[in-house]
């Protein structure tokens, strides 16, 4: 296992990688933990990984980059998990990588538009378990009150991100106007 840290607006970002005959396989994108160090939390979870990038770790680098500068990646995500994802998990990520940058979707409209309506939580499954936050904006998904909700990069960071991204929040709950319906 590899891992590769870079710096962002909300700390150090860790791609978890590995390589093999069929070449680079991204385990996963882990978003800073709150309170630790990322490269602690990397040893924790994944010990004995080393610190190496390569060229496909690199242009996966700029598509975080391109996340942070305002426009959203155009990479195809699944794609990056080879066969680790279910039919379903992917259907769920891919349909939130399609969410506009700005506006948001609750779980039940993310599990309508994938044609499981009222599967509301496995739709927050999927997500909780989205191994590439950012890449598939799984921030932009929340309650059917319009509350934000849980984050695996924590609340804070789940505001911040909305907020960046110009979605309008009151009291921790999101404007209608970003609602995508």
């Amino acid at each position: 296992m590899f891992y590769h840290p870079m710096n962002s607006p909300v700390g150090i970002i860790t791609i978890l990688w590995r390589e093999d005959e069929k070449g680079v396989s991204i385990e996963r994108i882990m978003l800073p933990p709150e309170g630790q160090d990322a490269v602690t939390a990397v040893m924790h979870h994944y010990p004995g990984a080393v610190d190496g990038s390569t060229p496909v770790i690199e242009t996966l680098s700029s598509h975080i980059e391109r996340f942070f500068s305002g426009r959203d990646p155009v990479r195809p995500i699944t794609d990056l998990a080879g066969d680790r994802l279910s039919h379903i998990q992917k259907k769920v990520l891919n349909e939130t990588a399609r969410i506009p940058r700005g506006k948001v979707m609750s779980y039940g409209t993310l599990a309508l538009r994938i044609g499981h309506p009222g599967a509301a939580r496995a739709v927050g499954t999927a997500l909780a378990r989205n191994p590439f936050p950012l890449l598939v904006p799984c921030h932009r998904v929340v309650r059917a009150s319009g509350r934000i909700g849980r984050f695996g990069g924590g609340f804070d960071m789940k505001r911040f991100l909305l907020e960046r991204e110009g979605v309008l929040l009151e009291n921790n709950a999101v404007h209608p106007s970003c609602l995508v319906y």
